[in-house]
């Protein structure tokens, strides 16, 4: 009797440590076409060929500008050198899926008395600029951190 009780709550037991990590991965597999909409950049972002980050902040103001030629990239500002592939990687990659968790426009923020400065993108902490072949360049402002919440925000170059 004991053994069978036994493993009845072990079964109820990891029934339920299944459905919780379920739950707190999303389920696992494929994402979900809504998880998809929900990206800043378009997919093309993998095919950027240049990439310069300006850093303002009360102390530094820095400018690292970065091109990638023959499948290398190089660190072509402040100083030629080449550049650390994996972490070059891995910003494009941070890039590709950036994703959107609370989105307005200037017109949203205008109406509702607010302003750019609420979110610190008044005076950007960082601009990222990139490029792909085809000459198309994108620029995002991200803001610091703001006192409510401690998030970042990101002007989108659609406003």
């Amino acid at each position: 009797m004991r053994l069978k009780l036994t493993l009845f709550l072990l079964l109820l037991n990891l029934l339920a440590g299944i459905y919780i990590y379920r739950m707190v991965t999303g389920g696992g597999g494929e994402t979900p076409a809504s998880d998809r909409s929900s990206l800043v950049l378009p997919a093309d972002v993998m095919a950027i060929d240049q990439l310069t980050i300006q850093v303002q902040t009360d102390r530094l103001q820095e400018t690292r500008r970065l091109e990638k030629s023959r499948n290398q990239w190089r660190i072509v500002e402040p100083v030629s050198w080449p550049a650390n592939p994996s972490a070059v990687e891995q910003i494009i990659t941070q890039l590709q899926f950036l994703r959107a968790e609370v989105t307005f426009s200037l017109a949203d923020l205008a109406e509702s008395g607010q302003t750019l400065a609420d979110y610190g993108l008044d005076q950007p902490s960082i601009i990222l600029t990139f490029a792909t072949p085809g000459g198309d360049k994108t620029e995002l402002k991200i803001g610091s951190r703001t006192q409510m919440g401690s998030r970042l925000y990101i002007l989108h170059p659609d406003g």
